[in-house]
């Protein structure tokens, strides 16, 4: 190829860019589709060379050109085709371009439809921005009205999020973000790390066009939004769409703000709603219910799910007031509210009175929408208010009729008001004594001046002067009588009431009574039985002789002790009990050892009653002789019965000491379980005799060697029954009969003769079964020997819930592992 054609090929290519540089400018020129490029370069040189050659061979052919005219034809249509191409593909690029922008303002706007949080909003926007206009990133960042940052969000900053965010934080942000912030035009800048070289994404910005536009609804700005794309896609139709898709995001903030605002308006007045105590109804204007709070569901019983829809007269026990309401609510239209009290009925048709306060729902127009009603159920209130009208009627006539001279006093010491009972005491008319002054009564001046200090006193604080007192009463006639008043101030006023009683009978019959409790003390110290009076400490008030002579204390030491000193520690619990009876009721009867001064025990008989508010008379009698003849009445009795048990044992020997050792050991084991002295000795009882009804057995089948057959069995199971027939026929040993009757009772139900089970069985009962099993398997029968121990041990286990009850059969091995049943050898 000589120099012309490389020159030819260098023009042809200059010509090219220049006009690639008019279309698409000089850097899209040089990186636009290497493809077309390469493909216009190979096809000037094709051309240049063809024509080359083409010169060549006419040179060679003697001047003869056959394809001059052809090369001189399809040259400039091949220059007009590849300009048609390389145009056509800017057009498709553009278009394309277009395209993407268009989908991805689509795409914008269905996110504002979907998107109720702003922070996902705008991620989403960048991310969608970012992938479909060609940005080599995008940011938004969210203000609030004074310009500081609430939240931002970014695509393909990777790490430089973080540093936007603090750049923009900070005091000195970005000109362009300040520049942006008070111009409302969007902002192109083209060499952004040379404008704000602070800019974290300075860097990044080399090589294209940042394009920085407020986000702003009705001159609120939500923020910015700040992208960079290459230069040949920033033109005019780009920044007005994507100014479009701002005010688009600035809408959707802003509709997002308002959805926040409703939800949060919601949200406190359904807090306010479900808070009000008083039951709050809404309806609309033809009065279906809408909704109703908590406080409704508690009183009336409906949830909203019943009601709603419903119509406010399904809420009415009587339909006249339902209409009346209606005729009321549109009366009152313009009205704030209303009150009015109605009778409703609650789901379980129970009927109360409601008084009901109405407000109407308006729109920001001023048109009624509905109905707001507040419900407090006041039928207590009316009752209360008819028991305080009959209160007041029957207070009126108590003051009346009393008995007792009543006034009420005024502060200035007036008398406002005087009954009958006045008239009698002091021998003024009611017109006469009304609206004269109380001083004119009281005789004694010393006593005057003393009752108007109280009744200055009374006035400023009620508790700081006695609210009773003796007086002496000058009457009409000028006769002076004993009189106690009692006086208070009425609440919530300056007045007194004071009631006033003739005392003058009372004084002689005080004077009378001191004679004769001069007398009395004479035959308290002379009577023959201790007299004592304590009070509500148990501290010993006043004691005569003969109480004295019991304990064998003196006066002086008895009265410097408590009631409780004169019992042992083992009865200590008992005396208490006993002292606390008689605080509570008023009057004691009790029998309890007792120990003397010397140290001594006796027994005493003591009856109290109350005397006065903390004052309390006992009479005590030593009842010890009678105590013994009881004790050794109870030992013959328990001698009989064991003699009773001999019989017993001449028919079956084995009985006999069975008998003892079950007594024993139901015994230990009763005090393990805290069963009370009266208890333990019915236990005693029935443990001694719980086998006597085996006198009505057969002596065959006791002393039989081998198993019984299904009859004898029978025959021996109603040993249980007989014998509670016998011992019930002793009254003091009823609890002990009904033990004998249960002994063969199991906990599961499978015993004899009721089939008793668990705790239907009595808890002697239980015990006596246990004892009575341990003995039976660790004795020889006429039909086994005797089981070891050990065995023993596991036959109770097994049987502990079915046979036994289980808490008995525990106490029963732990005082075994502890040594104190030693009753078998082992």
């Amino acid at each position: 190829m000589n120099l012309v054609a490389i020159l030819d090929l260098i023009f042809s290519l200059s010509i090219f860019y220049a006009l690639m540089f008019l279309l698409t400018g000089w850097k899209r020129a040089l990186r636009r589709d290497v493809k077309l490029v390469l493909t216009g370069l190979l096809t000037v040189y094709l051309l240049q060379g063809v024509s080359r050659f083409l010169e060549w061979t006419n040179l060679q052919l003697g001047g003869l050109d056959p394809f001059s005219d052809l090369m001189g034809t399809i040259e400039p249509i091949l220059w007009v085709f590849f300009l048609y191409v390389f145009l056509q593909q800017i057009s498709d690029q553009r278009k394309e371009h277009l395209n993407a922008i268009l989908h991805s303002i689509r795409n914008v706007n269905q996110l504002l439809v979907k998107e109720d949080e702003k922070k996902s909003l705008i991620q989403k926007t960048c991310n969608e921005l970012f992938e479909t206009r060609g940005f080599h990133h995008v940011w938004i960042a969210l203000l609030d009205e004074g310009n500081e940052l609430v939240a931002a969000a970014g695509s393909g900053l990777e790490e430089k999020l973080e540093s936007l965010k603090k750049t923009i934080k900070s005091s000195s942000r970005p000109e362009k973000i300040e520049k942006v912030l008070k111009d409302t035009d969007t902002l192109i800048t083209k060499r952004t790390s040379e404008f704000c070289e602070d800019c974290p994404l300075a860097e990044e910005c080399k090589e294209g066009t940042t394009i920085t536009t407020r986000i702003e609804y009705n001159s609120r700005v939500y923020g910015l939004l700040s992208g960079c794309m290459p230069e040949t896609y920033v033109n005019e139709k780009e920044i007005r769409l994507l100014e479009e898709v701002t005010d688009d995001i600035a809408f959707g903030l802003h509709d997002i703000e308002v959805q926040e605002a409703h939800l949060e308006s919601e949200r406190k007045y359904r807090s306010l709603f479900n808070s009000v105590r008083d039951a709050m109804l809404v309806a609309d204007t033809d009065r279906n219910i809408i909704d109703c709070n908590p406080a409704f569901t508690k009183l009336f019983g409906y949830d909203l799910n019943e009601i709603k829809g419903k119509k406010t007269e399904y809420l009415y026990h009587d339909k006249d007031e339902y209409e009346e309401m209606g005729e009321k609510i549109e009366d009152s239209i313009g009205d704030p509210n209303f009150f009015y009290t109605i009778h409703y009925e609650k789901k379980n048709g129970e009927v109360f009175s409601g008084e009901t306060n109405v407000f109407y729902l308006k729109e920001d127009g001023g048109e009624i929408v509905g109905f707001i009603g507040l419900i407090r159920d006041v039928t207590d209130k009316i009752e209360r208010q008819k028991k305080l009208k009959r209160s007041e009627k029957r207070y009126r006539t108590l003051f009346e009729t009393t008995g007792t001279a009543m006034m009420i006093f005024e502060e200035d010491t007036s008398i406002s008001l005087a009954n009958e009972e006045v008239e009698n005491l002091t021998g003024y008319s009611k017109e006469e004594i009304e609206g004269t002054s109380w001083t004119k009564l009281v005789a004694n001046e010393d006593q005057l001046e003393r009752m108007k200090e109280y009744h200055s006193l009374r006035r400023e604080d009620p508790n700081s002067a006695p609210n009773q007192y003796e007086f002496k009463l000058v009457d009409k006639a000028g006769n002076v009588k004993d009189v106690l008043m009692t006086i208070d101030v009425i609440s919530d006023t300056k007045k007194s009431v004071a009631s006033v009683i003739d005392i003058t009978g009372r004084k002689r019959a005080e004077n009378r009574l001191r004679e004769s409790e001069k007398k009395f003390r004479r035959y308290v110290e002379n009577a023959p039985v201790g007299v004592v009076v304590v009070n509500e400490e148990g501290e010993y008030v006043e004691v005569n002789e003969a109480a004295c002579e019991m304990t064998g204390y003196s006066k002086e030491e008895l009265l410097d002790m408590e009631a409780l000193d004169l019992y042992s520690p083992e009865v200590a619990g008992e005396a208490e009990e006993a002292l606390e009876r008689l605080l509570d009721r008023g009057e004691l009867e009790v029998e309890l050892p007792y120990l003397k001064k010397d140290g001594t025990s006796g027994h005493m008989m003591i009856e109290a009653v109350k005397i006065s508010e903390n004052r309390y008379l006992g009479f005590s009698l030593d009842v010890t002789e009678r105590k013994e003849a009881e004790e050794k009445l109870k030992q013959a009795t328990l001698g009989t019965l064991q003699a009773l048990n001999r019989t017993i044992e001449a028919k079956d020997e084995y009985t006999g000491e069975h008998i003892d050792r079950v007594q024993k050991l139901s015994v230990m084991v009763g005090k393990e379980v805290g069963l009370s002295e009266e208890r333990l000795e019915q236990l005693r009882y029935a443990s001694i005799l719980h086998d006597i009804g085996k006198i009505g057995v057969s002596d065959s089948i006791l002393g039989k060697p081998g198993e019984l057959t299904e009859d004898e069995w029978k025959e021996m199971e109603r040993h249980p029954e007989i014998g509670e027939r016998i011992v019930s026929q002793v009254d003091k040993l009823k609890r002990a009969a009904q033990i004998i009757g249960q002994h063969q009772e199991q906990y599961d139900g499978s015993g004899y003769p009721e089939g008793l089970e668990g705790e239907e069985i009595t808890l002697e009962a239980r015990i006596v079964s246990v004892a009575d099993a341990w003995d039976a398997m660790r004795t020889d029968r006429p039909y086994r020997e005797a089981l070891p121990k050990e065995e023993a041990i596991t036959e109770l286990k097994e049987n502990a819930g079915s046979q036994f009850d289980p808490e008995i059969v525990d106490i029963l091995l732990d005082m075994i592992d502890e040594a104190k049943v030693k009753f078998w050898d082992d």
